[in-house]
């Protein structure tokens, strides 16, 4: 019961997740006046002419270990985690409906009910207007401001922090905040982590857990 409640949650906030960039154009006021960062080095200028297929396309699978080096991620999965297929996150990302996000990694701890979703942004489709403007910290404010409006019957928001943090996975700096919803009286802590890749795409990372969600758990999962 505790698994489906758990993927219910999932499902609500990746909408959450593809709704924010259109809700920072709504309403104007997240990343305006922002520039973009220039890219570091000629490594950040060959990510910011990838696609969101070609960022995808260029992950791959090695037992429990997912790398993706134009997301300059790799992911570690301990024993008790089982990572999506493929077929099953086409079929997740079908039903969810609209155009820009994708997911690259999926998988769940079947120990602890733990969700992780690694999802990636073209925000060129999603938000085109605030496409080079919107750094991480409007990014999130946009995804802050959605989850009240997906609660479905029976969820509600409990927590949100009001400040984003700093997290580090692996070699990589993301943005991030803690989020806690209520589901059919079990608590759902969220973690969601951001960072840009190039200028226009976003990769975000959800980890949703039945107890009490930790960054640092969160981390450990990256190298």
């Amino acid at each position: 019961m505790r698994k489906k409640t758990l993927y219910a949650g999932a499902i609500l906030l990746a909408l959450s997740l593809s709704a924010c960039g259109q809700k920072a154009e709504a309403s104007g006021e997240n990343g305006a006046g922002v520039e973009a960062e220039a890219p570091a080095d000629a490594e950040a200028d060959e990510a910011e002419d990838l696609s969101l297929e070609e960022i995808k396309a260029a992950g791959s699978w090695d037992g429990n270990v997912y790398t993706n080096e134009a997301a300059s991620m790799v992911l570690s999965l301990p024993d008790t985690w089982m990572a999506s297929s493929e077929e099953d996150i086409a079929a997740f990302v079908e039903s969810l409906g609209g155009e820009g996000t994708d997911y690259l990694a999926m998988a769940q701890d079947f120990d602890t009910g733990s969700v992780l979703q690694i999802a990636i942004e073209d925000l060129s489709v999603t938000s085109p207007i605030f496409t080079s403007s919107m750094d991480e910290d409007s990014y999130l404010e946009a995804l802050r401001q959605q989850l009240d409006l997906q609660m479905e019957e029976g969820m509600e928001m409990t927590s949100v922090d009001e400040e984003n943090g700093d997290l580090m996975l692996g070699s990589e700096n993301y943005r991030y905040f803690n989020a806690v919803a209520t589901a059919s009286g079990v608590d759902v802590n969220q973690i969601y982590a951001v960072k840009k890749v190039g200028d226009k795409n976003m990769i975000a990372i959800i980890y949703i857990t039945a107890d009490d969600a930790s960054a640092d758990e969160l981390s450990a999962l990256f190298s």
